[in-house]
């Protein structure tokens, strides 16, 4: 049965996508042929459409999770769903924005011959076919070549600006008529950009790679250089501690596959038992500071594997993580240590060690391709 409500919710994505495919390519001919009567159906009846499809596809994900309780790859894939669904809708709207700006310029005399705008628009609808395509069949590769491709759309929607401030400088009366060619342009781009954020999320939940757009000084996108790399995110009840002795074994250690953060629950000062005994392996941590675990969970970061160090963060919030994995490693916390300094000084040195052990035997497991287990 859930198998089959999976299938069913892929194909009301595929259908969500062709529906925005197709108010793309209305409110393009619309502009193109100078008629009124696609843009507004995009306006009036598929947009409202989109809306309700929403609505429909987030029930369908809810009712999903609470009747089937999907576990593991089946609950990445609706987690995936649901968020694919919240990118449609703004892609929605963003078409909306299009067919609008369409009505007004058809009823003015045109600036210049559109060329860029349906290239532009050839370009997105492919990004979006393409994503769709992506997760539907699990395929990072074609994901992939979704995001290198999205500099082609930025480079057109560059040229459809300084073309049209070349326009509006020369003639002020093209202005308005220019501003929303424009409008136009950066809709497209943004309808382009929610494909690639779709196809970034393919390849994190196929291979567990996390893809951030970064923007050099002349505001183009770069990759960073920690795309490719594993993240892993430690947490405990406070982040004083151990988690914090996890971060940095794992970033020491393996810093170059992988990424390590760390958070608590209730976030508090870092310790300075566990500050001395990391220096003493060589690793500083005196100037880390203290995270809250639902600071990050509702910035919707995405981790491959989040790793509770002590009984109580166990019950820390499921993360939006698509590939995410959830393990559970129990260590004995350095707040509670009592006796002489040295005593609570040996007690913590064998936390440490203890810790970096097991970091170790999971990264050898993630590097030979064995699923780390909680053991």
């Amino acid at each position: 049965m859930l198998q089959n409500r999976i299938t069913g919710l892929k194909k009301e994505i595929i259908e969500y996508g062709a529906l925005i495919e197709e108010m793309v390519t209305k409110s393009i001919a619309g502009l193109l042929e100078r008629n009124e009567t696609p843009l507004k159906e995009v306006i009036d009846i598929l947009e409202p459409a989109t809306n309700d499809l929403e609505i429909k596809i987030d029930d369908l994900c809810t009712t999903t999770i609470a009747q089937y309780e999907p576990r593991a790859r089946d609950l990445r894939v609706v987690l995936m769903i649901f968020k694919m669904n919240s990118d449609l809708e703004r892609m929605g709207d963003h078409v909306a924005n299009i067919a609008d700006s369409g009505l007004f310029l058809i009823s003015h005399a045109p600036v210049k011959p559109l060329v860029d705008i349906p290239r532009m628009a050839e370009e997105t609808i492919k990004s979006l076919n393409d994503a769709i395509t992506s997760f539907i069949d699990g395929n990072a590769a074609l994901a992939q070549q979704v995001c290198e491709r999205d500099s082609i759309i930025d480079a057109l929607q560059d040229q459809i600006f300084r073309e049209l401030v070349t326009f509006m400088s020369s003639d002020p009366a093209t202005i308005e008529r220019a501003l929303h060619l424009i409008r136009i342009a950066n809709n497209l781009e943004r309808v382009a950009d929610l494909s690639t954020n779709i196809c970034e999320d393919v390849i994190f939940m196929v291979e567990g790679r996390v893809i951030k757009h970064h923007f050099d000084k002349r505001g183009h996108k770069t990759r960073s250089m920690d795309m490719d790399k594993i993240k892993v995110l430690f947490v405990c009840s406070h982040n004083s501690a151990r988690s914090q002795m996890a971060e940095g074994f794992l970033n020491n250690i393996a810093g170059d596959r992988f990424q390590a953060e760390s958070a608590g629950m209730e976030p508090g000062t870092l310790n300075l038992l566990a500050v001395e005994v990391m220096k003493e392996a060589g690793i500083d941590i005196s100037r880390n500071k203290t995270k809250s675990v639902f600071e990050k969970y509702n910035n919707g970061e995405l981790f491959s594997y989040v790793i509770t160090v002590c009984a109580e963060a166990e019950t820390c919030p499921i993360f939006p993580g698509l590939r995410m994995e959830t393990l559970h490693w129990h260590f004995e916390d350095p707040a509670t240590f009592t006796g002489t300094h040295e005593e609570k000084m040996a007690k913590t040195r064998r936390v440490r060690d203890a810790i970096r052990e097991k970091v170790a035997g999971f990264i050898e497991k993630v590097k030979q391709g064995i699923e780390p287990r909680e053991n």
